[in-house]
């Protein structure tokens, strides 16, 4: 039997470098998209008044999103092509619609969990006594609704230990990107973030954030 190589496993990479290299300038995070034409962007298929983005275009934009960290205001730079100003106006709403949508999504699946977790919370503590009350007249009963008991209520330590944490997160990174800062122009600018884009982006981000707590 042949020797077992090592010879891989002291490669290493730094994702964390990468990072900051590619998605991050200055606080910001920054993504960038190349199209050729307005179709790169909305699909084909959507007719006007209905349009809707590229299956691919929010592929790429949703895989790489995921690499910008939490809590940092994001920048869209989409150039390419010439557009016309309905174009870029299009392409701009159906990106924010399309997480918005993915918000909304989050919003409501919080707001079941929180509910089952509530109805789970009072059955809890409606077996509890139960199972005390019956404990000497009905020990078969009183066996089952402790039972009852200790499944509602380690769900609900659970959900309050472990995924209420991973809630507030999922709502916060898809409240991050229905607010990022879009810009369309036909050449990437590579300019370097100066203090002043960087305050511009923060409180469009802020702005829009105030608006949606409002709706």
């Amino acid at each position: 039997m042949a020797k077992k190589s090592r010879i891989f496993e002291t490669q290493y990479y730094n994702l964390g470098e990468s990072i900051t290299k590619y998605y991050m300038d200055n606080g910001i995070g920054c993504l960038a998209a190349k199209i050729s034409s307005y179709n790169d962007a909305i699909s084909k298929y959507s007719g006007e008044g209905y349009e809707c983005l590229n299956h691919e275009f929010y592929s790429y934009l949703d895989r790489n999103l995921q690499y910008i960290p939490e809590n940092v205001p994001i920048l869209l730079q989409i150039y390419g092509c010439k557009l016309t100003k309905e174009q870029k106006a299009s392409i701009i709403e159906n990106i924010r619609e399309h997480y918005q949508f993915k918000l909304g999504e989050v919003i409501e699946e919080n707001k079941e969990k929180f509910k089952k977790i509530a109805i789970f919370l009072i059955l809890a503590m409606i077996f509890f006594p139960l199972s005390v009350i019956t404990e000497e007249t009905n020990e078969l009963l009183s066996n089952f609704l402790n039972l009852a008991f200790w499944f509602y209520g380690s769900s609900v330590v659970t959900y309050f230990a472990v995924e209420l944490k991973g809630a507030r997160n999922n709502r916060t990174r898809a409240g991050q990107f229905a607010n990022m800062y879009i810009t369309i122009d036909e050449k990437l600018n590579k300019n370097p973030i100066t203090d002043k884009d960087k305050q511009i982006i923060t409180d469009y981000v802020k702005q829009a954030n105030i608006k949606d707590n409002n709706q």
